[in-house]
């Protein structure tokens, strides 16, 4: 048997051998939280406390859910299938197949996208003559969604006035028109399936029983529906196991300033207040205070001193806008890590501004167009040159990480290594750039999932949805927008077929842009996720509150050089970034109605991001309330990049291909019986977690795909497996076929 808990820091090995009780498990960024899950998982099925059919894991996304499933196959002799390992909505999307009969469904219900479902609604609003000024179709799909997540059905919805009875009054006959057509939307897979089991006792005692253990991964995400199912399915004798992430925060003596211009300490602002916020270009105006969060910081802090005196201090998780900008930022030598699927990582150096090219660009950007690069991380800023080649020259010794260009140069010398392809392709074939580049970012404090700079490109090959917050001002409220281009007809279909309006980049031309805007940006970002998952693409977000756009960066992130916005709209460098003790010290966070922003000791800064993800943080509390925990364990070091028992796995498969291809998955965003990993993606398992959620994806999008007999695939939180593990009550006969074999 091998040993699985070899290699787990002090935290992680309490973690994983916790006895038969609920725990919280607080994982900052980068402490192994998926290690410690997966490894949770296979020690109690080694350890005999559990099989694999009695261990229920919930993830947010299908591509973690497969990721679980590949690790657990690599650590253990199991037959991975049948586990009941995946998303809140391929979970009961598998269930209700399983019990279509129940809830009144024909077994090949369709499940219907979020374009789908606005077509819908579009159709019935027209039936019914709804003023779409009045009532716009958008609205009344969000509050549909709003609602069912809420875990409320029309006749629970407490309507205080003749609009609100209105949209109840739709939303019943929307659910009726659904029922009649046999089809249900995303958040209706969750709704009915909950609906059931508090219905059914008989079926609920059947899955209290059977799962012994509940894990919940991303817990803070949760919503309340979503709780409330978790809470159910475990019982009064369930063991939940969940796993959280740190929020970010900034430290109590920091100073916000309010609408009236005076400040206040952010542990005085309370619900309610109206703070000053930036709409958006420098427009700032009064914006209200929803909630205020407070916790005990768990380790260090980040301080971040500017150029104009300025000071803020916040957790390391803590969003900020912050970015190098030309004509603002000084002169600035860089030391970088770059990032070429397909070929590996190198280390470079450049500067802010560059010499001989006609159009101004920052150096490092400009490196990342010729050498076709896929990302880049700022690893070190220094004040000269010379300096700046120092830290590459000790970085490439001590990481062995190349200096090489990953493009042969071009030139009139043609002799040397840097001009020649085939010698510059053979290095990057022979040294494992990954595993160092991982050591290289963890010693750095930066996260693989978060480079600095990620060129946008309008081709196929790299798709980026920019989300910008605050992108529209013109009006009383904030606009954030959503935008993507393209020049390929396979863009353009996909994003049509996902009820997106794609018009023509400018008159005449053949590339294509979509482009619209939202009030709320918890709806833009469910856009910008249809769009992403349409697409194979990945969303980049920024703030458009200075005029030029700055990038979405974390404290941990943040480096000197780069530019903040300071309340007055002006644009303020960073001038020192580190680290000061912080740990149990109290630190808040604001949710701020519609901007999601406030003035901090002076700079614009972010609040909490939960409230965009539909979660509700106080489900953290709930559960420590109704399961009785009493073991709370902190992850604090950060081990995202060594990555030892993900080598070992990634070497067992790599050695294991004839069993994984016999019980292959699907390519990302597709579903199949099967539930482990292809052995094409398996083989990608190497690469950096950044590229397997970028482009590798658009090549698996091209490959034969496996669909369901349903045709569609539940969102990005959908089922990782779908055929029924032995012992339920009845099995669900909906099968999938190979759409190539179709063809």
């Amino acid at each position: 048997m091998p040993d699985l808990l070899a290699g787990l820091n002090p935290e992680q090995l309490r973690a994983v051998t916790l006895p038969r009780e609920s725990a919280l498990i607080l994982a900052g960024a980068g402490s192994g939280k998926t290690r410690v899950l997966t490894t949770r998982i296979a020690h109690l099925i080694q350890s005999g406390q559990v099989s694999p059919a009695g261990v229920l894991a919930v993830t947010f996304t299908n591509k973690a859910a497969r990721e679980m499933l590949t690790r657990l196959s690599a650590m253990l002799p199991i037959n991975t299938r049948g586990m009941w390992v995946g998303t809140f909505h391929g979970l009961c999307n598998r269930l209700l197949r399983t019990h279509h009969r129940e809830v009144g469904l024909p077994q090949l219900f369709q499940i219907l996208d979020s374009g789908d479902q606005l077509s819908v609604v579009k159709r019935l609003a027209r039936a019914q003559s709804l003023d779409e000024e009045k009532f716009a179709p958008r609205q009344l799909q969000a509050f549909i969604n709003r609602c069912k997540e809420a875990g409320l059905r029309a006749n629970a919805v407490e309507a205080g006035d003749d609009f609100t009875r209105r949209l109840a009054a739709f939303y019943a006959d929307y659910d009726a028109q659904c029922n009649r057509e046999g089809v249900v939307d995303f958040a209706e897979l969750l709704l009915r399936t909950y609906e059931l089991l508090v219905r059914d006792a008989n079926l609920l005692a059947h899955y209290q029983g059977r799962f012994r253990y509940v894990l919940v991964d991303e817990f803070q995400d949760t919503n309340k529906l979503q709780y409330k199912w978790v809470r159910l399915m475990a019982g009064p004798e369930g063991c939940v196991f969940a796993v959280g992430d740190d929020d970010q925060c900034v430290v109590a003596e920091t100073r916000v300033t309010m609408a009236d211009g005076r400040t206040r300490a952010v542990s005085a602002v309370r619900p309610g207040d109206r703070v000053l916020s930036c709409y958006g270009s420098g427009d700032f105006r009064p914006a209200e205070v929803l909630r205020v969060h407070r916790r005990a910081a768990r380790k260090e802090l980040v301080e971040i001193r500017t150029r104009d005196g300025r000071r803020i201090v916040s957790t390391p998780e803590h969003t900020h806008f912050a970015g190098y900008l030309l004509g603002e930022t000084p002169q600035t030598f860089f030391t970088y890590l770059m990032f070429r699927e397909g070929v590996g990582y190198r280390i470079g150096t450049s500067q802010v501004y560059t010499r001989g090219q006609a159009k101004p660009m920052v150096g490092y950007r400009q490196r990342a167009i010729q050498e076709h690069a896929d990302a880049v991380w700022i690893v070190g800023t220094h004040a000269s040159e010379n300096e700046a080649r120092f830290d590459e020259i000790t970085l490439s010794l001590k990481y062995g990480l190349p200096t090489l260009p990953f493009v042969a140069r071009k030139g009139k010398a043609a002799n040397g290594l840097v001009h020649d392809a085939g010698w510059i392709g053979r290095l990057y074939r022979e040294v494992d750039t990954a595993s160092a580049a991982r050591r290289l970012l963890r010693d750095r404090g930066l996260r693989e999932d978060e480079p600095h700079h990620v060129p946008i490109s309008r081709d196929s090959k790299r798709r980026n949805i920019v989300l910008t917050l605050c992108g529209d001002h013109r009006g009383d409220r904030p606009a954030h927008r959503i935008a993507v281009m393209g020049n390929d007809e396979a863009g353009r279909s996909a994003l049509s077929r996902a009820g997106m309006e794609v018009r023509p980049a400018k008159r005449g031309s053949r590339s294509w842009r979509f482009e619209t805007v939202r009030a709320d940006y918890g709806e833009a970002m469910k856009l910008a996720r249809a769009a992403a998952k349409a697409l194979g693409g990945r969303i980049i977000q920024r703030a458009n509150l200075h005029g030029k756009s700055l990038p979405f960066v974390t404290a941990a992130s943040v480096k000197p050089g780069m530019v903040m916005v300071a309340g007055d709209g002006t644009a303020d460098s960073v001038a020192s970034v580190k680290r000061v003790p912080g740990r149990a010290k109290q630190v808040y966070d604001l949710d701020i109605r519609g901007t999601h922003n406030f003035i901090a000791n002076g700079i614009v800064t972010h609040n909490s991001i939960y409230r965009f993800r539909g979660a509700d943080v106080g489900n953290m509390n709930e559960f420590l309330r109704d399961f009785g925990v009493r073991e709370v364990v902190k992850l604090e070091q950060n081990y995202r990049s060594q990555g030892t028992i993900l080598d070992a796995a990634n070497a067992v498969i790599a050695q294991n291909r004839a069993r994984l291809g016999r019980t292959c998955g699907p390519p990302r965003g597709e579903e199949s019986r099967c539930a482990s990993t292809p052995p094409s993606t398996t083989r990608r398992r190497r690469a950096s977690s950044w590229t397997r959620r970028s482009s590798s994806t658009a090549r698996a999008r091209r490959s034969p795909t496996w669909r369901c007999s349903t045709g569609r695939t539940p969102s990005r939180e959908s089922s990782s497996t779908h055929s029924s593990a032995p012992g339920s009550p009845t099995r669900s006969t909906a099968g999938c076929a190979s759409s190539s074999a179709r063809r």
